[in-house]
Order: structure tokens, then C-alpha cells, then sequence
């Protein structure tokens, strides 16, 4: 008869492939509270970050592409973060606070407008263009 697994059990598993192990220190593992967060994994966070490194992957985001993008935002998804690069977007750029076309601190991340629906990655990056051409800046966008 087999024995089905817990997923509350512990991970003694041995290794964790480095993309997995990468979605689980920036995603899985920080959504713990900070009293548990020095626990070894659960067989069930384990299998969720193996999970999210495969929609990364699918995404065609190599291991060091997605570290970048998670730097920013832990909570960005493959397909948001594709959304952006595809439009020329990098995490820094989505990482700036721009409104019609102006710099504005007070107001969200470009990210979080493009995710909230807002915007498009492709109207957050000729507002970012836009917002450095008033400024003087020399670059762009990405």
C-alpha cells in the first residue's frame, strides 16, 4: 500500500534544484511569518516553488533573468514579468514612479499599474520615455 506523503511534513528530500530553491527563498518562504521563517521547507512549499520555477521557465526566463525580476517584486508573476520584458521593460524601469508621463514619488510603481490593469507594459514604457524626456535624461527607456 502507498503511503501518501504529508504536505506539512518536512523536506528531507535531499537537494533542491537551484530554480526551485530560488522561488522558494523569494517567494514561498517569505510568505511565512517571520517567527517560522528559520524552519526547513515543507514537502508542500517545496513542491509550490517547483511549481512556480516551471511557470518561470515555461516563460523562457533563465534562473538568473527571474533573480532580477524577483529582486524587485517578489510578488511579480512569469507572465507580468515576460509582459514587460517583451516590451523592452527591465525591473528597474517598472521599479519607477511615473504618472502621465512625470516622475511623481507619491504615486505607484509602474509595476503595479501594469498589474493592476491600469496599463499596458507598452504605455508604462513611452510614459517612462516620456517622463526621462523631461527630465533631460540621455536614455530611453530599457
Amino acid at each position: 500500500m502507498a503511503r501518501e506523503r504529508n504536505p506539512r511534513q518536512r523536506y528531507h528530500r535531499g537537494a533542491i534544484a537551484p530554480y526551485t530553491k530560488l522561488l522558494l527563498d523569494t517567494v514561498v518562504l517569505r510568505e511565512r511569518p517571520l517567527s517560522k521563517r528559520d524552519f526547513p521547507p515543507t514537502v508542500g512549499e517545496v513542491e509550490r516553488a517547483a511549481q512556480l520555477s516551471k511557470t518561470w521557465a515555461m516563460a523562457c526566463f533563465e534562473h538568473a533573468e527571474a533573480a532580477l525580476w524577483l529582486e524587485y517584486d517578489a510578488a511579480i508573476t512569469a507572465d507580468v514579468a515576460a509582459e514587460c520584458q517583451r516590451a523592452g521593460l527591465t525591473p528597474q524601469d517598472v521599479d519607477e514612479r511615473v504618472w502621465y508621463g512625470r516622475f511623481h514619488g507619491q504615486r505607484h510603481r509602474l509595476l503595479d499599474q501594469i498589474v493592476a490593469g491600469d496599463i499596458t507594459a507598452a504605455d508604462a514604457l513611452a510614459q517612462l520615455r516620456q517622463a526621462r524626456t523631461e527630465r533631460g535624461e540621455a536614455r530611453g527607456g530599457a
